[in-house]
């Protein structure tokens, strides 16, 4: 999947880029992914793609972890949209977000992405605005 890059090249962990603070914040950095939905590898909503590398790790260790490749990975999902769109740190974390990924699954509605979709817009906005504030008043103190 296509994605901004955000941090700086073989820097460390979590050296980011002014820039790539404020994509990261505000999720645009994954706006890149549009591409994967125009050639249809990827969907708007669904599931949110993790790293191949990652894959092997998760189905050996949770349980019904490979029911969410039922459907495509998406731009925005269930999990995401419950606050579930950062770093997964633990096996609990990835049992949380593929709970809500089944729910997703099970219950899967034109109506339910369209709430998906408004909800996402909802709260980017809110982290587009946040972020603008921040830099804003990070100009004003220098």
């Amino acid at each position: 999947a296509w994605k901004f890059r955000c941090a700086v090249p073989h820097a460390g962990r979590n050296r980011f880029t002014r820039f790539g603070v404020f994509l990261r914040h505000t999720g645009l950095e994954g706006l890149p992914q549009l591409l994967n939905v125009l050639d249809g590898s990827m969907a708007i909503v669904g599931p949110c793609p993790h790293a191949a590398a990652y894959n092997a790790q998760y189905k050996a260790r949770v349980d019904g972890y490979m029911s969410r490749f039922k459907v495509k990975p998406g731009l925005t999902g269930w999990a995401q949209i419950h606050g579930h769109d950062q770093r997964i740190e633990s096996i609990e974390d990835m049992e949380r977000r593929l709970a809500l990924d089944l729910e997703y699954i099970e219950n899967w509605s034109l109506e339910l992405d369209l709430r998906i979709v408004l909800l996402t817009v909802w709260q980017m906005a809110g982290r587009v605005i946040g972020g603008l504030r921040k830099a804003a008043a990070q100009q004003i103190r220098h």
